[in-house]
């Protein structure tokens, strides 16, 4: 862990050769395995002693989780949408070239071909060394959410598990903020599969638990964001990810059985956001 969170992300990239590797993606590989072989339920239920240290364990692979994954995720959004005037004036003085089609997808080269001349080596490494960084700890953070007990309350009270409220809030505000964000379908497809397993463990607590109702705040505040328009409306395109937030948390609804109110709220905004396009065309 202390070495996931030490790791010099964006030097690797920034830095070119001579820059030390991180080797973050085995680092998150290695916890991945750690958090699905070893029987932490397991322990953090059968031996009281050690509960907090168990909890606190999972606050630090949390943490060194996110610190890594929103490092990449910022450089992703940096080098691949260029949107803002700090990263155009970026490219200009780098030479870069980076592109996205129509479509939202990261175009490398111009018409399919590489060449020395027309591509970036260090731009290349940084785009996809920061998806890849997201998909894998999106990945780690459904292990975490799978593998680890969820309590409802704060770290120490009677109701804590290895996971407390805080944190399992910032692990899906995090995966919610990277599929708004990333215009990488692989990243897409990570940061869903991340988001639907975290919502699935969420929603088999017992409904009084306040970490049962995190699911349904995250998709509130993506559809109350899309009913208020502006700039939000652009994250229906298919290439970006507000589809993948609603699809995962319905997906992980739809798996815990019961009631569907989330299908009820989605099915009723986006009907509702879909007539007013219409009638506004």
């Amino acid at each position: 862990l202390a070495r996931i969170k030490a790791a010099p992300y964006a030097k690797r990239y920034e830095g070119g050769k001579a820059a030390p590797a991180a080797g973050v993606t085995g680092l998150i590989l290695t916890l991945r395995h750690a958090l699905r072989d070893l029987p932490l339920r397991e322990w953090f239920k059968s031996n009281e002693g050690r509960r907090a240290d168990l909890a606190t364990w999972a606050e630090k692979a949390v943490g060194a989780l996110l610190g890594i994954g929103r490092a990449a995720l910022a450089m992703h959004k940096r080098k691949v949408e260029g949107n803002d005037k700090a990263a155009m004036e970026e490219q200009d003085q780098l030479g870069e070239e980076v592109a996205v089609d129509c479509r939202g997808h990261v175009v490398l080269s111009h018409e399919g071909v590489m060449s020395a001349e027309a591509s970036n080596r260090a731009t290349q490494r940084a785009v996809v060394g920061s998806w890849l960084t997201i998909k894998e700890v999106s990945l780690a953070l459904a292990d975490t959410s799978a593998s680890l007990p969820i309590g409802g309350g704060c770290k120490g009270d009677d109701r804590s598990g290895m996971l407390d409220l805080k944190l399992v809030g910032e692990m899906g505000d995090f995966l919610v903020k990277g599929l708004v964000e990333s215009v990488h379908n692989g990243a897409l497809e990570a940061l869903a599969a991340g988001l639907q397993g975290l919502a699935t463990a969420l929603l088999k607590l017992t409904p009084g638990n306040p970490a049962f109702l995190l699911p349904k705040r995250w998709l509130s505040s993506l559809l109350g964001r899309l009913r208020a328009g502006g700039n939000a409306l652009r994250w229906l395109r298919r290439s970006t990810g507000a589809a993948h937030v609603v699809a995962s948390l319905l997906l992980a609804e739809s798996v815990n059985g019961g009631r569907s109110p989330m299908l009820d709220d989605a099915l009723e905004s986006l009907i509702n956001l879909a007539k007013g396009v219409v009638d506004g065309a």
